[in-house]
Parts: C-alpha cells; structure tokens; sequence
C-alpha cells in the first residue's frame, strides 16, 4: 500500500509544517481558495472517504484471503462490489457540492 503514501501525505499537509502546506489547503471553498479553515469543513471531504473505503477493501480482502474458502471469496467478490458503489456516490456528492456552490453563487 506504498502507493497511498502520496495520498496520506496530502492529508497532512495543512497540518504538519512545509512550505506545500501554504499554497495547498484542503477544505477551502473551490471558489476561495486562499480561506484559512479553522476547524471542520465540508469541502474536499469525497476523496480522503474514497481512499478511506478503498483502503478497507484491500485491508478486508488481504484479511478473509489468508484463509481462502468460498464463503470468504463471496464475501469479498460482494464487498468489492459494495465499496465501488461507495466510492462512486461520494464521487456523485462531490460533483452535486461543486454544482451547489457554483448555482448559490449565480
């Protein structure tokens, strides 16, 4: 899972200290940018989700194929289902949150 590692990175960038973390911040509003958060925010929170469900399936798969049965092969053939609907309806929230934001401001 070395391969995620750019995307935890990401994570962190507004947190730990390096000069990405003044250009980049994540859960500014696409149409302000340049906002310093303070706290919570709505905004870019459909891609750590997505990396959050694909990152349980590889852990669920690697877990239940250690001893493979037909049970265990079922269960991940359906929940490999399940977390491509998963990450498609966040992909489906994060363009309806862009299409908001856009239509509040006309």
């Amino acid at each position: 899972m070395l391969y995620m590692r750019p995307f935890v990175k990401l994570a962190h960038m507004n947190i730990h200290a390096g000069s990405t973390g003044i250009i980049f911040r994540l859960g500014s509003p696409p149409d302000n940018p340049n906002l310093m958060v303070a706290g919570s925010s709505v905004y870019g929170i459909g891609e750590p989700a997505q990396n959050t469900a694909y990152s349980l399936e590889l852990l669920t798969e690697a877990f239940l194929l250690r001893k493979p049965t037909f049970d265990n092969l079922g269960f991940v053939l359906a929940f490999r289902k399940l977390m491509q609907d998963v990450i498609w309806e966040f992909d489906k929230a994060m363009e309806k949150q862009e299409h908001d934001n856009n239509s509040s401001k006309n």
